[in-house]
């Protein structure tokens, strides 16, 4: 009987007699990539839920706009605000979650097909830098503070949440022009 334990080997697991070392199991996959296969088109339900939250948040977005700066309240000590803002607020809190689910359901097909087939690409990455800025602002608008600061990025995230719409909408054209050619 052999004392001694199996040596390790340096992939992972015992060493098997009668294999020379470094033929163990692979830790990495092959350089070569699959070939892509495929349209990056959604299917319907992912698309609905993109008009979805894409609705839901510039709508809510809009509204509180709308509430804050052309429907305060005149109270006994000048303008008051909307008692309507804080629920819109989280309402549109409510509909980025639906929006950061949507835009991680996009990433393991629709957004890799499109960057592997190179399609689409400009109006995409654009489109995801602006969601990328809307996240991060909304996450500065929630927990910063200093009144510079926040005016500022209030004012980048309403810009941008506008704008919203119009990316993807071009993204959307752009997309359908592509797969007509």
């Amino acid at each position: 009987m052999n004392a001694h334990p199996p040596k390790s080997h340096p992939a992972g697991g015992a060493h098997k007699p009668g294999k020379p070392h470094g033929q163990g199991p692979r830790l990495q996959r092959s350089a070569r990539k699959a070939p892509v296969t495929g349209s990056a088109r959604m299917p319907d339900w992912q698309l609905r839920l993109v008009y979805g939250a894409t609705a839901a948040l510039v709508l809510s977005g809009l509204a509180w706009l709308l509430l804050h700066y052309f429907l305060r309240r005149e109270g006994d000590f000048g303008p008051m605000p909307n008692p309507l803002e804080h629920p819109m607020l989280a309402v549109h809190g409510a509909a980025a979650m639906l929006g950061l689910f949507v835009l991680g359901s996009l990433l393991p097909v629709h957004l890799l097909r499109g960057w592997q087939q190179r399609r689409n690409l400009v109006s995409g990455l654009i489109l995801l830098a602006v969601q990328a800025l809307l996240i991060s602002s909304g996450y500065a608008l929630y927990y910063a503070s200093g009144d510079g600061f926040r005016a500022a990025t209030s004012l980048v995230h309403w810009w941008l949440g506008l704008g919203l719409s119009g990316l993807l909408i071009w993204h959307i054209a752009t997309g359908r022009r592509g797969r007509r050619r």
